[in-house]
C-alpha cells in the first residue's frame, strides 16, 4: 500500500490511536518505521485517549518527520485553530510518562485461563 501510494504521491495518514493495546508480548511496528521513504510520506497520529481512557481531553499528536510536510500540517492547524486542551496535555505527560506502565502492562495482560 505504501508503495502506491509513494508512486502516486498520495499521503500517508496512519491512525496509530490504538498501537499500545497489545497483548501479552505482541509488539507493534509504526507504519513509518518500515522505511525512510515511507516515513518522509507518512503523518502519524497517536493519542493517550484509547490506551489510557482519557477521552474528550483533546490531546493527540501528529509525528511528521519530513521538514516541508510537518510545516505544511502546522500551517493548517494553525489556520483552522485546532488547539491541545490543558487538562488533555497534563494528562498526555502524565500517561506516557512511565508512571502508568504498570497499569498498562496488566491492562494488556491476557487473563489467567
Amino acid at each position: 500500500m505504501a508503495k502506491i501510494c509513494i508512486k502516486n504521491n498520495v499521503l500517508i495518514v496512519s491512525d496509530e490511536i490504538h498501537s499500545e493495546l497489545l497483548l501479552d508480548d505482541n509488539k507493534f511496528t509504526p507504519l513509518a518505521k518500515l522505511s525512510a521513504e515511507i516515513a518522509k510520506h507518512t503523518i502519524t497520529l497517536v493519542a493517550p485517549s484509547k490506551t489510557f481512557n482519557i477521552p474528550g481531553l483533546f490531546c493527540g499528536f501528529a509525528i511528521i518527520t519530513d521538514q516541508d510536510l510537518r510545516e505544511r500540517y502546522e500551517k493548517e492547524v494553525s489556520r483552522s485553530r485546532m488547539h491541545v486542551s490543558s487538562a488533555g496535555l497534563y494528562a498526555a505527560e502524565a500517561a506516557f510518562s512511565g508512571q502508568c506502565d504498570d497499569w498498562l502492562k496488566e491492562l494488556n495482560r491476557l487473563p489467567d485461563r
